[in-house]
């Protein structure tokens, strides 16, 4: 069920980040703005296209007490560099 969690929670949180940001510092150079949808679609195909990487001695640490450590290690690692991006992107827009 946690895994369930994560996995909606990080999808709604990237996408959030990524509608941001495109609205912040891509629309005003004359590009369309997009919704939260888009962002979430651009996000699946950005990551269809990359290799996601979470060190495998971090992974190792936790195995052995959660029975979803892989995932959650993932999800948790996606939610924080999504949650840093925004505020280096919202303190960027402020500075704009």
């Amino acid at each position: 069920m946690l895994h369930l969690v994560l996995l909606l929670l990080s999808m709604l949180w990237t996408g959030f980040v990524i509608m941001n940001l495109w609205n912040w510092f891509i629309v005003p150079l004359g590009v369309i703005s997009i919704t939260l949808f888009h962002a979430i679609g651009i996000d699946m195909l950005i990551s269809l296209m990359t290799p996601s990487f979470v060190p495998k001695d971090i992974i190792d640490t936790i195995k052995g007490k959660h029975d979803y450590a892989d995932s959650t290690i993932r999800y948790v690692t996606i939610i924080t560099l999504s949650t840093l991006c925004f505020i280096v992107g919202a303190a960027m827009h402020a500075l704009m």
